[in-house]
């Protein structure tokens, strides 16, 4: 792999020199034939001249690379192509690194994929699901490890992070990871045992009621509202719902745990968890340690949501919220978390205080605004696998508002028919200083195919963006 990575740097200096020179001679051919003050003999001396300091260009260039090289890292990042892993991925190579990616899919096959992908990305891998063949799913990894050199591999996802952290010791004779040992993702996984485990050792979290069946809620002194959500898996479309009352509250129940999985450790609908609804807004406390030590914290609020009720972020702001970061630091040094992973919790309107409603032990989605807030945690997860620690940094921009164009705030715009006027007026403040979109001018290519599959989804697959059940506002 290094001697592969020093051969295309090469050729890649050479090509430039080429084209150098190729414009260097049609340059001076066109003077001489406008001027007859430019010679041949002097078009001749400036063509050797331009060479000589082209080939010093290239010989400078290379020893620069070759300097360079010695940090060079190759990072394997396994999830599918969202707009969290591309803006990772650009990070790494406009640093100096490499990155290829190892997409989990039922279908074995680059399809459409190799056409929209971003232009930093390196190789792209289809392995199997770890969800519907868990086993393939390790074997592929470990042929694709055994096969290339790679000095770290990093999970994205819930499902890819959980899967690994499963085989860690496995995958770990072939390269770094830099992740928490399977038993504590699996803890933080599990909403429910989390909460009660938490709430057991004083930690202030939202009222969990326990139940052995559907008929024990009816014995039940249920305080409405609240939120009925699977104990595992994530995504707010097919795992959240909300009642006010025990008949939507029976009718929610019902319809999450009638749906089934293939891999109960990864998602469960059996028994869902039924928690104290807490009104607020929702905040991030973005972490990332190094076994149970903080390296780097940053907080943001969700300022919009899809769905609206809450969900993932559509709009997110920058802050600076002191008592989230203790808050969620004491938690993650309580379970001695290691990696990244982010707290969401709601700032409760009733007292002020935060309270918990998830950990997600993983990079968020929201990742291309902690980057170009000022903190590159994906980086810094990688420097902790690979050198076994990273620099503190708790330096950001505050302020900083980012808006996810496509799907997400398209999306938010068509489900929320009352304000879409509103809405849709609120689009230009992208050209305000202080916001910031995923449209990057140096890759166009995801930009345009989110573009194309955003209204292809709302044409064809209405079912699939508008919410289900209850919306809480």
């Amino acid at each position: 792999m290094y001697l592969q990575r020093v051969v295309n740097n090469i050729f890649n200096q050479m090509f430039q020199l080429i084209l150098s020179i190729f414009c260097s001679i049609v340059t001076y051919a066109l003077c001489s034939f406008l001027s007859e003050k430019v010679t041949i003999v002097e078009l001749k001396l400036l063509l050797k001249f331009k060479i000589f300091l082209n080939i010093i260009k290239l010989l400078v260039g290379c020893i620069l690379i070759e300097i360079g090289d010695v940090n060079h890292m190759n990072i394997l990042i396994v999830n599918y192509i969202g707009n969290n892993v591309t803006s990772a991925i650009r990070s790494f190579v406009r640093l100096g690194h490499s990155a290829d990616i190892a997409i989990p899919s039922k279908k074995l096959s680059l399809g459409i994929r190799k056409y929209y992908k971003s232009k930093y990305l390196g190789k792209m891998y289809i392995i199997n699901s770890p969800t519907i063949a868990p086993e393939k799913f390790k074997n592929d990894l470990l042929k694709i490890l055994s096969s290339n050199k790679y000095d770290s591999i990093l999970p994205f996802g819930v499902v890819s992070t959980i899967s690994i952290a499963r085989i860690k010791n496995e995958l770990s004779k072939y390269t770094n990871i830099g992740i928490a040992d399977y038993n504590i993702v699996e803890l933080i996984h599990d909403k429910e045992k989390l909460q009660l485990l938490l709430n057991d050792n004083g930690f202030k979290v939202p009222k969990v009621y326990e139940y052995e069946s559907i008929e024990d809620l009816k014995n039940i002194q249920i305080k409405f509202p609240v939120v009925i959500k699977i104990r595992k898996g994530c995504g707010v479309d097919k795992g959240v719902r909300y009642a006010e009352n025990f008949e939507e509250l029976e009718c929610n129940y019902k319809d999450l745990s009638s749906k089934t999985t293939l891999n109960s450790d990864i998602e469960d609908f059996f028994k869902p968890m039924i928690q104290e609804y807490i009104p607020g807004k929702i905040h991030d406390g973005l972490f990332l340690f190094n076994k149970g030590k903080l390296k780097s914290a940053m907080t943001q609020i969700r300022e919009v949501t899809y769905p609206i009720s809450g969900g993932v972020g559509v709009n997110n702001i920058t802050t600076y919220e002191p008592e989230l970061i203790k808050y969620g630091k004491e938690i993650l040094k309580f379970v001695k978390w290691h990696g990244p992973c982010q707290v969401e919790v709601k700032k409760d309107e009733r007292d002020g205080g935060y309270k918990l409603i998830e950990i997600n032990p993983k990079l968020w989605g929201t990742l291309d605004l902690s980057i170009k807030a000022g903190i590159n945690f994906a980086l810094k997860s990688v420097e902790i696998a690979v050198n076994g620690d990273t620099e503190e940094e708790y330096n950001y921009k505050i302020g900083l508002k980012y808006k996810w164009l496509f799907p997400l705030e398209i999306y938010t715009i068509y489900q929320d028919k009352g304000n879409r006027w509103k809405r849709i007026k609120k689009l230009f403040d992208i050209f305000k200083d202080n916001v910031l979109t995923e449209f990057d001018i140096t890759d166009l290519t995801p930009f345009i195919f989110n573009i194309i599959n955003t209204f292809y989804n709302i044409l064809f697959h209405r079912e699939k963006i508008l919410p289900k059940g209850r919306e809480f506002h």
